[in-house]
Formats: structure tokens, C-alpha cells, sequence
């Protein structure tokens, strides 16, 4: 018997062993099938740049890219989405290479074609300009109808004073596409500053007609009777968009600007309130922001508060809390989540930010400076570090060093409208009014039809004493709209030009300036400037009232649309 079973399991073992063997191999091979499965370096880091570009985190995006691109050199889309990060960081020489180095490799890459037109149509060069017409070329040659490409060469034409060749262009692109949104609301743009309104109408109803299930093209038609003040209109389209989605985030935002302009004021705060309890994170805080201009400020900081307790990841609504403390004068309260924040993390450059702020406020520049330096050992590139180090070094009496930070920021970020603007204040103090001016007219071309730039840039022909065009300037800011700014100009250029009574009279007009023109003020023109711009901020579009633009839709390049509307103005 025991020999029988010593049969039986020398037989099983017999069996088994092979058996054994072929699922040792299988797992050996499966084991090296899921080594070899794992993505590849370069398509890892690409992945991980996308999930940073769709948080709109530019810089963290740009350095997985730039790793990606290190992995491998040939990797064309990891060189295209680092344009892309980088002309969402406004670094535009970075974004240029990096289109350049993706075209190098792929010539036919249309996307990049389009992308580097629309970065040459940024500047003011002629040669740039006839360079982004010959990449938009190049896609319309295999790509004839291409809506994008022909409306880039509109822009084109028109930035060399081509209006004629612009419109017929626009014109072909719409029908030959007239449920291109970009094309559509170009066209419109361009028929509204011909005063034709109706033909600017229809183009935009037609876009809407070709597309009817499309909820964006109902919204940037009711943007339009927005703008040409026809509200009851624009109101039913937005209207009708909330019908289908309750929760679209430019419908109730466009709807909110609309009421509160109407002086529909308690429609207007509902429609913010549903933006902060929608999906759209983005939109969220714009609730808060509402209640605190219209004088809500204890609701505001509730409201800054519940967003911050429901993210408590969410840098940004720490951020924007700790902003509503201290407008509220709330100071213990922000140093309190600050530090909060920075016991958990002691390089949250967010927080390190603020308190280096808190600090300048409080005269202890010495600990704002730490903090700053703190940020730039982690980000070299943190141009708004650069930014209050600025502020650090004016306020210990460091002209010079506070100019090199601010250059610096500005190099690393040509859009930071307030750098420009200390900038520019600093040499006009210093009596560099020529070096001011120039500074002003090397400012991105999409903020130099605000009401900011203009105030500004008058200040620099005061400061440089081209009485001439600061003329220009005046009237065309005081058309806009009568800003104490403008009004102030306007008294010292009559006085410069020895006008006293008109002078007075100019500024007495305002009822709520309450000035006194003497022989002193002629004196004062760098510190009026200088003291004003501390008051008010310096904000590109500081002042300004009015519809948004079609521009302002997410759907619809604004860059185009901005540029074109500059052009046609």
C-alpha cells in the first residue's frame, strides 16, 4: 500500500513538475511584459505637464515639459505643449523657440503654424507681422478654409493698414465657415466699428443658425445685444441658455454683468451665487468678489471663508481669504492661515508671498526680504517676488536695486502692468521722462487701449515734455471717461502752457476733487503721479466701465478679437 502510494505521488510529481515550471515562466514573463509596459520617461513627464496645463499651473507644466524634452529631444508634442505653457506664462521668446524647435522637426505641424502666427501677430515689427501671414500661409495651402488661419491673415492685413484685404478675408471666412465663432465674432466687431450694427447682427444670427444646438454662439449673440445695448435681447439668449444648462458659467456670468449694470442688483448677486455653487471652480470666488463691491464686505469674507473650508488644497482660496482679511483690517486672522499654511509647508511660495506683503506693510522689511529670497532659492522665476522685492528695496531707499527688480520682473513677465508701472514712476521721479515714455510705449499692445495706459503714459510725455501728443492723451482718456487722473493732467498741461483760469476751472469742474491750483502744483507733477498711482493701484483697465467684450469668452481667441477691435478702433 505504501508503495502504491509512493507511485501515486511520484506520478503527481512526475506531472506537476512541468506544470510547475510553465506557470514559474508565465509569471517571469508576465512579471517582465509589466516592466516593460511602464511608460516611457519622456511620456510620463508629458502626461504629468498636461495635468498641470489644464490647472492652468504654467510654470510646474513647463518644467515637466522641459524634462519630457531632456528625456527625448524628438518628442514634438512635449515641444509644442511647452510653447504652449509658455506663452500662458507670457514669455514669449521662450514660446517662440519652442515653437521654432517644433517646426524644425515637423514643418507641417499646423497647429504650431497657427500658434506662431498668432505670438508674431503680438508684435508691433512690420517683419514680424509679414512673417505671421507667411505661417498662416502655409496651413491655408493645405488647408484652404481653414478658419483659423484665415482669420489670422485678416489681422495681419490689418495691422499693416490693409482694412480693405482684412474684411474681404473675414468676410471669405465666414462663408465659407459661418458657424466659426471666432470668425463670426471678428466680423461682427469689425461691422460694429463700421457703425454697421445690423450687418454685425446678422452675421452672428447666421452663426447661430448654422449651429443652433451650440450654446456658446447664443451666448456671444447675447454678449453682442449686450454691448449695442439692446439688454432685453441679450438677456432672453443668456436666458435660453440657462434653460438647457442651468449651471453654463459664462451664461450666469454674462447674465450678472448684465443685471448689476442695469442696476438690477439683487439678480445680479442670485447669478453670482449660483456661479459659486456650480461645478466651475474657476467661477467660484467671483461671488465673493461681488458682494465686496458692492459694500457686502462681512458676506464676502464669510463667503471667502466657506470656499476656503470646502478646498482646504486650494492654494487660491487660502490666497484670496487671506486678501479679504486684510481688506477687512482682519490682520490676525491672515497671519493666522498663514502660518498655518507654513507650518505644514515652510516653501509654500503662496504663502511666503503674502506674509512677505504683510510684512512690507508692517515696515518689517527685513522679514518681507527673507521670505522673498525664500521664494526665489525655490522659483528663480517668480517674477512677482522680483516684483515686492521692489517694494522692499524703495522702501529702504534703494532706487537703483528697486529698478533692477523690476526690470527683472518685467523680463520675466512683459504683462505685469503694475512693474511697468512703478517702473515708469521711478524715472519720472528720477527725471528720466524720456526713458518713462519709452518704458510705456513697450507695453504688450492689447493693454495700451486702457484706461490705465493711457493715464500713465500721459504722465510720461508730461515728465519727457511732449506737450503735443500728452494733448492726444488727454482728450482721448477724457473721452473714455473723467477720471481725477485725467482731469489733473488736464489742469497741469494748462498750466504748463501758462492757462491758469483754465487750469482752475478744469479741475473745480469735479466736484469731488475740491483742488486748488497755486504755483506750487507745477512742481508737484512727479509726486501727484506717484501718489495717485499708490491710491488707485495700477491696474490696466483701472477706471473703466462698460460691457465686456466678445472677446472675453473662452470659445473665442481674445487675442485675435482684442487686436482686430484695437486695429478697427
Amino acid at each position: 500500500m505504501a508503495g502504491r502510494a509512493n507511485q501515486r505521488t511520484n506520478r503527481y510529481t512526475s506531472t506537476a513538475a512541468p506544470a510547475l515550471l510553465m506557470l514559474a515562466v508565465a509569471l517571469v514573463a508576465f512579471i517582465g511584459l509589466g516592466g516593460c509596459s511602464r511608460k516611457p520617461k519622456d511620456l510620463a513627464l508629458l502626461e504629468s505637464g498636461n495635468q498641470f496645463m489644464a490647472t492652468k499651473d504654467y510654470a510646474r507644466a513647463a518644467l515637466q515639459f522641459r524634462g519630457a524634452i531632456q528625456a527625448n529631444p524628438k518628442n514634438i508634442e512635449a515641444h509644442y505643449q511647452l510653447a504652449l505653457a509658455q506663452m500662458g506664462r507670457a514669455d514669449k521668446i521662450a514660446a517662440y523657440r519652442a515653437l521654432t524647435k517644433v517646426l524644425d522637426l515637423n514643418p507641417k505641424h499646423m497647429e504650431a503654424q497657427l500658434r506662431m502666427a498668432e505670438l508674431l501677430l503680438t508684435s508691433s515689427a512690420p517683419e514680424d507681422i509679414k512673417q505671421a501671414e507667411e505661417h498662416a500661409q502655409s496651413v491655408l495651402d493645405a488647408s484652404p478654409d481653414n478658419p483659423n488661419a484665415l482669420d489670422a491673415m485678416a489681422v495681419a492685413e490689418l495691422r499693416l493698414g490693409n482694412r480693405e484685404d482684412a474684411m474681404e478675408l473675414l468676410e471669405q471666412a465666414s462663408n465659407k465657415a459661418p458657424e466659426h465663432l471666432q470668425t463670426a465674432a471678428m466680423l461682427a466687431m469689425a461691422r460694429l466699428r463700421q457703425k454697421d450694427k445690423t450687418g454685425a447682427e446678422q452675421v452672428l444670427k447666421r452663426a447661430v443658425d448654422k449651429a443652433p444646438e451650440s450654446l456658446h454662439a447664443r451666448i456671444i449673440l447675447g454678449a453682442f445685444d449686450f454691448l449695442i445695448g439692446k439688454n432685453q435681447e441679450g438677456e432672453q439668449e443668456f436666458r435660453k441658455v440657462l434653460e438647457k444648462d442651468p449651471n453654463h458659467a459664462l451664461a450666469l456670468l454674462d447674465l450678472a454683468a448684465m443685471l448689476n449694470e442695469t442696476g438690477r442688483r439683487s439678480e445680479a448677486e442670485e447669478m453670482y451665487r449660483r456661479l459659486a455653487n456650480g461645478p466651475t471652480l474657476a467661477y467660484q470666488p467671483l461671488y465673493g468678489g461681488y458682494l465686496f463691491r458692492i459694500g457686502k464686505r462681512k458676506e464676502a469674507v464669510a463667503e471667502f471663508e466657506r470656499l476656503a473650508k470646502l478646498n482646504p488644497k486650494d492654494v487660491n482660496a487660502r490666497t484670496r481669504l487671506v486678501a479679504a482679511y486684510v481688506a477687512t483690517k482682519r490682520m490676525a486672522d491672515a497671519q493666522s492661515v498663514l502660518k498655518a499654511a507654513l507650518d505644514k509647508n515652510r516653501k509654500d511660495t503662496a504663502a511666503l508671498l503674502q506674509r512677505s506683503e504683510l510684512s512690507l506693510m508692517a515696515g518689517a522689511y527685513v522679514d518681507a526680504r527673507k521670505d522673498l529670497n525664500q521664494v526665489l532659492y525655490n522659483t528663480p522665476d517668480a517674477a512677482k517676488a522680483h516684483f515686492l522685492l521692489s517694494g522692499v528695496n524703495r522702501a529702504e531707499g534703494n532706487p537703483l536695486t528697486q529698478r533692477q527688480e523690476l526690470n527683472e520682473t518685467l523680463r520675466l513677465n512683459p504683462r505685469f502692468f503694475s512693474a511697468r508701472i512703478a517702473l515708469t514712476l521711478s524715472y519720472i521721479v528720477a527725471g528720466e521722462g524720456k526713458t518713462a515714455l519709452d518704458l510705456m510705449n513697450h507695453a504688450p499692445d492689447d493693454q495700451k487701449n486702457t484706461l490705465g495706459y493711457i493715464e500713465y503714459r500721459n504722465w510720461s510725455l508730461l515728465a519727457s515734455g511732449d506737450l503735443k501728443e500728452l494733448r492726444k492723451g488727454i482728450d482721448e482718456g477724457l473721452v473714455k471717461a473723467r477720471t481725477r487722473g485725467f482731469i489733473m493732467q488736464d489742469a497741469l498741461l494748462k498750466l504748463q502752457l501758462h492757462q491758469v483760469a483754465p487750469a482752475q476751472a478744469a479741475v473745480l469742474s469735479d466736484e469731488h476733487l475740491g483742488l486748488t491750483i497755486n504755483d506750487a502744483i507745477a512742481q508737484r507733477v512727479r509726486r501727484e503721479a506717484a501718489e495717485h498711482h499708490a491710491v488707485r493701484g495700477a491696474e490696466p483697465r483701472a477706471g473703466e466701465h462698460g460691457h465686456r467684450d466678445l472677446g472675453d469668452h473662452a470659445h473665442v481667441d481674445r487675442h485675435a478679437v482684442a487686436l482686430l477691435d484695437a486695429e478697427l478702433a
